[in-house]
């Protein structure tokens, strides 16, 4: 029998997908046109090591970026679709086990991320050349990278043996991620800025970001290096997520849960009675709105997951004002401000979530093949879609706005100051929120936008996803920051002639896609 069958199988296929070879190709370019841009800098006068530690800062953020979404995107749904679709205990009808297909299924999406940052890598390099980077920073930051990629591809293997739809799959493997990237890194900073104790920094390395500071610091001659700690926890937790995976699907594939089973269990609960008669108005506002903005909201998964990611920015926020702000208000500043900015990240990659994978699945069960033969127009179902997105990320947003605004005046009022009156204050603490309440929810607005275009485009939803990711979440933030308004404007105004004809596209959806025409077959001579 053939060692690891399933992961030859699995290498088989993506060898012959044309997405393999795409990503590898435009991660290349990418990274090779922004290291040009970073040559031509270091031309410049005197800015040669600058020029090299900002290369390097700047291909390896976004890299470590890459590699913590890459879990949701490419593994979350693996071991959940082939429960949904009922393949997976075929296999286990044969002499393979769990590790066959935990391994094979791990192997096999692993690789194109990985080629990826084979792709990358060299161009990083460079960094070392030009100064400001040194070759043990250089090794390091490669094996947080690394790193970071297993952890989160083990992750969303894990959330997707235990999960059967596809949309609380992928979120569910997101808040996972964000939980790994934000506690460790809260927990390490806040007890370390009271109490100055160097031990917490190994609490801190447990998670990516803080693995990623810390290989970026000097490395001390003697004593317990916080790095090397970090790296064997991270390396753990991913093997730990591997082997409750491999436990999870050996025993769950015979179960597969019914559609709407979830939900039913939750409304069977008991519930507050101004929280009831609330929902009953969204759900009559919902059925005026249409088909699409009532089927959209059905789904309490991405509700449950958003408030989750609202409450935890919250508790984060709370917890690092009224520790760290006493005793070092810069540093309480950066941790809230840090909470406050990955609630808004989680919130927006859980907005391209729902829109792509909603409209993939009403398109897999029929539902909207259905709704094409109705003599409903383009325009309602295109309204009544943004409507149930709405419906379910406007309130979390708005609380989120809500903290921005609160704790942006209020770290001006702890620091103090001498400053002209009360209300310049408040003017000083409140504007800058203000305009990052205004970016992200343009944001928001872009991301839905291209989402939908893109997830009537492409049969498989982690296409639309990465494309959505990359193009209006990665790339804006890394060229202009705050500047990214404009980039926003312009996805909106680009896509939303488009989705007028949002009954054409999805029309569109269910014809065969163009392929390449056959030659004509040569003339035979008489």
């Amino acid at each position: 029998m053939t060692f690891l069958p399933i992961v030859v199988r699995e290498l088989q296929v993506a060898a012959r997908r044309r997405s393999t070879f795409q990503l590898r190709f435009l991660s290349a370019t990418g990274a090779t046109l922004l290291g040009g841009f970073f040559l031509m800098a270091s031309l410049l006068p005197g800015a040669l090591a600058a020029t090299g530690r900002g290369l390097f800062v700047a291909l390896t953020a976004v890299s470590l970026g890459m590699a913590l979404i890459s879990g949701a995107i490419l593994t979350a749904d693996c071991l959940s679709r082939e429960k949904r679709e009922g393949t997976l205990g075929l296999l286990f009808l044969t002499d393979l086990n769990g590790w066959d297909v935990v391994a094979g299924k791990f192997v096999a999406l692993a690789l194109v991320p990985f080629q990826a940052l084979l792709a990358v890598f060299p161009v990083v390099a460079m960094s070392v050349f030009l100064g400001g980077v040194t070759f043990a920073e250089f090794w390091r930051v490669l094996l947080v990278v690394v790193f970071a990629l297993f952890v989160s591809l083990a992750a969303g293997m894990w959330v997707s043996s235990r999960v059967t739809d596809d949309r609380h799959a992928v979120g569910a493997s997101l808040l996972w991620m964000a939980g790994l990237v934000a506690v460790p890194y809260l927990i390490g900073n806040v007890p370390e800025l009271i109490s100055q104790n160097a031990a917490w920094s190994v609490v801190r390395a447990a998670g990516p970001i803080g693995l990623y500071a810390q290989a970026m610091e000097a490395r001390r001659a003697t004593g317990w290096d916080p790095f090397w700690a970090g790296a064997s926890i991270q390396l753990l937790m991913g093997v730990g997520f591997l082997g409750m995976a491999n436990w999870r699907v050996t025993r769950a594939w015979r179960v597969v849960e019914e559609t709407g089973a979830s939900e039913a269990r939750a409304t069977a609960r008991w519930v507050p009675g101004f929280w009831r008669r609330l929902m009953e108005r969204q759900r009559a506002r919902l059925r005026g709105e249409g088909n699409l903005a009532w089927l959209g909201w059905q789904g309490i998964g991405m509700r449950k997951a958003a408030w989750w990611t609202v409450g935890a920015t919250g508790v984060a926020a709370v917890g690092s004002f009224a520790m760290a702000m006493s005793r070092q208000p810069f540093a309480g500043e950066s941790l809230v401000g840090t909470s406050i900015t990955t609630g808004f990240w989680v919130l927006k990659l859980l907005v391209a979530v729902h829109v792509v994978y909603f409209l993939h699945e009403i398109r897999r069960n029929g539902m909207l093949e259905l709704l094409l033969v109705t003599p409903v127009s383009g325009n309602r179902m295109w309204s009544g879609h943004i409507a149930a997105a709405r419906g379910i990320f406007l309130w979390p947003f708005v609380v989120l706005a809500l903290l921005e605004l609160g704790f942006g005046m209020g770290v001006k009022l702890a620091k103090g100051g001498d400053w002209p009156s009360m209300a310049m204050m408040v003017f000083a603490g409140g504007l800058p929120a203000v305009i990052s309440v205004a970016v992200n929810g343009l944001d928001c607005f872009a991301i839905a936008y291209h989402a939908s275009r893109w997830a009537l485009h492409y049969d498989r939803p982690g296409k639309a996803l990465l494309r959505t990711v990359l193009w209006v979440v990665v790339l804006p933030v890394l060229l202009c920051s705050y500047g990214r308004f404009l980039i926003d404007l312009l996805v909106i105004a680009r896509v939303s002639g488009d989705l007028t004809r949002f009954r054409d596209l999805a029309r569109s959806s269910f014809l065969p896609k163009p392929t390449e025409v056959p030659r004509r077959p040569p003339r035979l001579g008489r």
